[in-house]
């Protein structure tokens, strides 16, 4: 059985989604696991599909997101959710320090 991802990312929009897969391979890089929801399309389906998944954070970008260089990060345990610069996103993930 393969463990939980730390992060699991939804993309909201055709270059969202298009982005996220170069996101999720910079968070691997970081040494930080994730996955993505490659074929489902609406936000309720995917949200199904983080939660499926087991992951501690879900990540959420659009293009509201994409226009200020932040993503939503949403922690699973108790729903809580916060915007979060991406170039500190890998840093705050790792620290743990978010929602």
């Amino acid at each position: 059985k393969e463990p939980h991802p730390k992060v699991f990312l939804i993309g909201m929009g055709k270059t969202a989604k298009e982005y996220c897969s170069v996101l999720a391979q910079k968070l691997r890089d970081e040494n930080i696991s994730c996955d993505i929801a490659y074929e489902k399309n609406s936000l309720k389906a995917q949200m199904k599909a983080a939660d499926k998944s087991n992951a501690y954070y879900t990540l959420i970008l659009g293009d509201e997101e994409l226009s200020t260089n932040t993503v939503t990060l949403k922690n699973m345990e108790n729903g809580l959710q916060k915007q979060i610069p991406l170039v500190s996103l890998a840093q705050a993930i790792k620290k743990g320090n978010i929602v």
